[in-house]
């Protein structure tokens, strides 16, 4: 597969290089799977507890994200998508802003997911996938769902054909993820529509002789591919190796719990999680998420694979901050509106080479 080049992707513009490091001008990270930071659960927050989130994001070095669900009871989840709902649809009214995150719709990541691989969601939570509900989520969500996470084998094929087409039309991304799903019906569905899998290598199976939805999913086109690069829920040579097989489409993702970034427990929908070595806990010290920012995330890999041998030239810098910003943004049908206007409000600079450093600076695009 061919790289792309500067003036393919104008999200992304090299303005220098030194002997030492590379210089990059972009928004912030984009985050399309996040539940929550500074104790503020999603599942819970109302907009003035959004606003402080948005904020607060945004000095992580955040630009846009997805607020993300856990699985929860159906009237749970529905409140949430509710007060998400609103808040985003004031957000989109106004447009992106300086100095706050940009939510770019919800991500429901349950209650759609398999029994078998769920992780930390509640599995007496997880119902299959059914389009009359989604529509109903849809409604209260004033149309801002922009990805849903579904493990494809828990429904009906004639069910999942109809949710595929039914969100094509309404511009929402489907992700397989939490699926055991082998890999025949992981290529029925990503042909019939979906364009994302979930944090891959978690809560998805994968065998040499039976590789399944990574199997099919890796070096395909048009196909995004989510990834927490935090040496905790993937090892950083399995990130590596997912990079060079996956050139155009890996999208870095925090899966930040409310618990990251604070102190103690914080409820996470129907859960309790602190952060502690490196990853969000559940009381029963299950992993339950990330405990950093995505932009801190980034860094962070990219500082480990220098220290480990890895070379910090321009071509590596930028296969990181595509991976942070420019495909997570191309992934959302309905994100790419937004664009031009992230562009505008949201101007980083970012300096790679040995270090990683990234700030906010004054510019119009």
């Amino acid at each position: 597969m061919n790289r792309v080049k500067d003036k393919a992707i104008p999200v992304l513009r090299r303005i220098g290089r030194s002997n030492a490091e590379s210089c990059w001008r972009a928004p912030g990270a984009v985050d399309l799977h996040f539940h929550g930071a500074f104790g503020i659960d999603l599942m819970a927050a109302d907009s003035p507890q959004l606003d402080r989130l948005s904020e607060r994001l945004f000095r992580k070095g955040v630009s846009a994200f997805l607020p993300t669900t856990i699985s929860a009871s159906i009237p749970e989840t529905e409140a949430a998508i509710t007060r998400l709902g609103r808040w985003i649809r004031a957000h989109h009214d106004q447009g992106p802003r300086a100095g706050r995150a940009f939510p770019l719709g919800i991500h429901l990541e349950g209650p759609f997911l398999s029994k078998g691989c769920c992780g930390a969601h509640p599995e007496k939570h997880l119902i299959p996938p059914s389009l009359e509900l989604l529509k109903r989520w849809q409604k209260l969500s004033q149309q801002t769902l922009a990805k849903i996470t579904i493990a494809p084998e828990t429904a009906p094929w004639a069910e999942i054909r109809r949710i595929l087409r039914w969100a094509a039309r309404e511009e929402i991304c489907i992700s397989i993820g939490h699926s055991q799903s082998d890999g025949q019906l992981a290529r029925r569905t990503l042909e019939a529509g979906a364009s994302s899998i979930t944090h891959a290598w978690n809560a998805m199976p994968f065998h040499h002789r039976a590789p399944g939805i990574l199997g099919e999913a890796l070096g395909r086109e048009n196909t995004f591919i989510e990834l927490i690069p935090d040496s905790v829920h993937v090892s950083d040579t399995l990130v590596a190796w997912t990079l060079a097989l996956h050139p155009r489409g890996v999208c870095f993702v925090s899966d930040a719990v409310p618990a990251a970034h604070g102190k103690g427990w914080s409820t996470f929908g129907p859960l309790r999680v602190q952060v502690a070595a490196g990853a969000g806990r559940s009381e029963n010290g299950h992993l339950a998420g990330g405990g950093f920012s995505l932009l801190e995330m980034g860094a962070g890999f990219w500082k480990r694979r220098i220290r480990a041998g890895a070379s910090a030239d321009p071509e590596s810098a930028r296969s990181l901050l595509e991976a942070i910003v420019v495909w997570p943004l191309l992934s959302l049908p309905s994100a790419r509106r937004w664009i031009r206007a992230i562009q505008r409000e949201h101007c980083f600079e970012y300096r790679i080479g040995a270090g990683f450093a990234a700030r906010s600076v004054r510019f119009r695009a």
